[in-house]
């Protein structure tokens, strides 16, 4: 798998897990940064703003 990918795929899953909340998404993610799996933490380190808000957007507005 591709850096965005990994990104999008654990992304979409904490979002699902966090009841479909940015909010929760965004404070989970921060929160459990050292918890969350190594190559989560690659793909967060490689990608640019860009590309990850726009994963970002791909997840929460699928149409």
């Amino acid at each position: 798998m591709n850096f965005k990918s990994i990104y999008k795929e654990h992304m979409s899953r904490i979002f699902e897990d966090q009841q479909h909340s940015i909010e929760k998404t965004i404070a989970y993610v921060i929160k459990h940064e050292m918890q969350l799996p190594n190559e989560f933490a690659l793909a967060r380190r490689h990608l640019t703003e860009r590309e990850k808000n726009e994963l970002i957007i791909d997840i929460i507005l699928p149409f």
